[in-house]
C-alpha cells in the first residue's frame, strides 16, 4: 500500500510532476486517502478532493466552477475556489481559505493557518476549530459554535452567531455595504460563554443580543440586548 506519491490523481490517472502553475480543464483533482502530493494544482470546471490523512506539501489548490473538499486529518496549504463551496472535515489542517460565490463548512478540531475570506457565501465553524487569522464574509452570515478566531471577524450582511464558548481574540465589525437597505437588519448574537476581546463596531443598524455569561469589550454603534438561555427572544 502506497503511503507517498509524487503526483496528483486526476479522474483516476496519475499525472507525474504536476506543477502548481498547470491548469486542468473539466477534470477533478483527487489526492487519495493517505497519499502525499508534492505540489498544489488548479482546475477549471472540476472539484478538488483531498483524501483522509492525505498531504499536499506545497502550493495552492484552486478551482473555478468546482468545490474543494478536504477530508478528515488531511493537511494542505491555501485553497481558493470561484463558484464553489469549501468543506473541511475533522482534524484537518489548511492554509488560507477563499471562496467567491460559495459557502464554507469547517468541522471539529480544524486548524486554519491563515485568513478566511468569502464573497457571497456563509461560514460555519464547529467546536474546537481554530482560525489563526481573520474571518470575513461579504453578504454572507457567520456561524461559530465553540470555535476560535485569533484575528478580527467582519461582515456586511447576513448576521453573526458567535455561540457556545466561541472566542474572537480580535474585534467584531459589521460594515455598511454599498446599496445599503435599512429594511434588512442583521442579527448579531454573542451566545453563552462566548468572548469578543476587541471592540465591536457597527457601521449599520443591527439587532445585537449578548448573553449574560458572555464577555465583550467596547461596543460602538449598537445597543446590546441581554438574554439568558440558549437563544434570545427575537420576537
Amino acid at each position: 500500500m502506497l503511503n507517498r506519491i509524487d503526483a496528483l490523481f486526476i479522474t483516476g490517472l496519475a499525472i507525474a510532476g504536476l506543477a502548481a502553475c498547470d491548469v486542468s480543464i473539466n477534470e477533478d483533482i483527487v489526492v487519495p486517502d493517505g497519499a502525499t502530493a508534492t505540489s498544489g494544482a488548479r482546475t477549471v470546471n472540476g472539484d478538488v478532493v483531498i483524501g483522509r490523512n492525505a498531504v499536499v506539501e506545497d502550493g495552492q489548490l484552486a478551482t473555478v466552477n468546482g468545490d474543494i473538499r478536504v477530508k478528515a486529518g488531511a493537511k494542505v496549504n491555501d485553497c481558493t475556489t470561484v463558484n464553489g463551496n469549501v468543506t473541511v472535515a475533522e482534524a484537518a489542517t489548511t492554509g488560507r481559505l477563499e471562496s467567491i460565490n460559495g459557502n464554507l463548512e469547517i468541522a471539529r478540531e480544524v486548524h486554519v493557518r491563515g485568513d478566511i475570506k468569502l464573497t457571497n457565501g456563509e461560514a460555519d465553524l464547529k467546536e474546537g476549530s481554530v482560525v489563526d487569522g481573520n474571518l470575513a464574509t461579504i453578504h454572507g452570515g457567520i456561524q461559530m459554535t465553540g470555535a476560535t478566531v485569533t484575528g478580527d471577524v467582519t461582515n456586511y450582511s447576513g448576521g453573526m452567531q458567535i455561540m457556545d464558548g466561541s472566542v474572537i481574540k480580535g474585534g467584531l465589525k459589521v460594515r455598511r455595504p454599498k446599496g445599503y437597505d435599512s429594511n434588512k437588519t442583521p442579527v448579531i448574537i454573542i451566545g453563552r460563554d462566548s468572548e469578543v476581546h476587541g471592540a465591536m463596531v457597527f457601521e449599520r443598524r443591527v439587532k445585537l443580543y449578548v448573553h449574560d455569561s458572555a464577555k465583550v469589550a467596547a461596543i460602538e454603534g449598537a445597543e446590546p440586548v441581554a438574554f439568558t438561555g440558549d437563544a434570545p427572544d427575537q420576537g
